[in-house]
């Protein structure tokens, strides 16, 4: 039996636990990254996180860049819909197979509930702490991380092909990640203060409400 907690987790321990098969070509994948046409104008709100993050971006500490750069963000989408989904942040997701016992707190979570996360769990993002420079090797595995969490939600679906959307950021880069069955792909970084990538960030995350909203019978 292994017992670990989710930040043990390396992506590659996944793998072989989980029998997980990375393939960064998936079709759904890439039709969520898609872009059909560049567009470089954001919005007011956006550009200004995008200028604050760009001037401070070396030396906001996780929390900091939680609340300063990526609560405010986030916000401007509508992961928020009361009475049928909402954000939940720092919950905690336990997997449990006859194999593995493992828990661990994830920084963001889309899902039905008001008070507690309820299923589905729909989008997940985790923060990885990189101001902690004295982490032991093997630990702090933020798509290791991340994969447990999705895998979470996937035990809990009970439904090997129920398509999970994630997201974990490190400083400055977000990297978008899918899971579905046993395969999982993970996108290019996208560096929130580039005004390309930011703006394909903005399409990436609208495709998100679209997915929730799909899934939960609101379009």
């Amino acid at each position: 039996m292994i017992r670990r907690p989710f930040e043990q987790w390396l992506f590659e321990d996944v793998e072989l636990t989980f029998g997980l098969e990375p393939n960064h070509q998936m079709k759904e994948l890439l039709n969520w990254l898609k872009i059909e046409q560049s567009n470089t104008s954001l919005s007011t709100e956006i550009e200004k996180l995008r200028l604050f993050l760009e001037q401070q971006v070396g030396t906001l500490n996780e929390y900091e860049l939680n609340s300063l750069f990526i609560a405010p963000f986030l916000s401007l989408f509508q992961f928020n819909y009361p009475s049928n989904y909402r954000i939940f942040c720092n919950r905690l997701l336990e997997v449990e197979t006859n194999e593995v016992i493992s828990s661990g707190r994830i920084s963001w979570i889309i899902a039905k509930g008001k008070q507690t996360t309820r299923l589905p769990f729909l989008f997940f993002i985790h923060i990885n702490d990189y101001w902690s420079l004295t982490i032991p090797k093997g630990e702090n595995d933020a798509l290791g991380q991340l994969l447990m969490a999705m895998l979470s939600g996937q035990s809990k679906e009970k439904q090997l092909n129920q398509l999970l959307l994630g997201c974990f950021i490190v400083e400055r880069h977000w990297y978008f990640v899918l899971l579905k069955g046993k395969e999982y792909g993970v996108s290019k970084a996208y560096d929130a203060t580039q005004l390309d990538d930011i703006s394909d960030m903005v399409v990436i995350l609208k495709r998100v409400e679209t997915h929730i909203k799909t899934e939960l019978g609101l379009l």
